[in-house]
């Protein structure tokens, strides 16, 4: 998917109504699981669940996105 994270195909929820994905680094020495996307009912969307339970949807991940393209971009003076 990119040079830094892939995302595979995981099975079907428990419940067996939505799929999930596992998100890993591709690093080759130090590859590790960065967490899952599965559905959350309660926000009816797909989020991105971390290990320690933290979730995000869409919005929440293109916002700290922006942001870090923002910072990187003012730091190299881009900005």
């Amino acid at each position: 998917m990119s040079k830094y994270i892939e995302i595979l195909e995981a099975g079907i929820s428990p419940s067996g109504k939505t799929k999930r994905w596992v998100v890993t680094n591709v690093h080759p020495n130090n590859a590790c699981e960065l967490g899952i996307i599965r559905w959350h009912g309660a926000w009816r969307k797909y989020v991105f669940e971390q290990p320690d339970g933290a979730f995000y949807d869409w919005e929440c991940l293109r916002m700290i996105a922006d942001f870090i393209e923002a910072a990187t971009k003012e730091h190299y003076g881009r900005g």
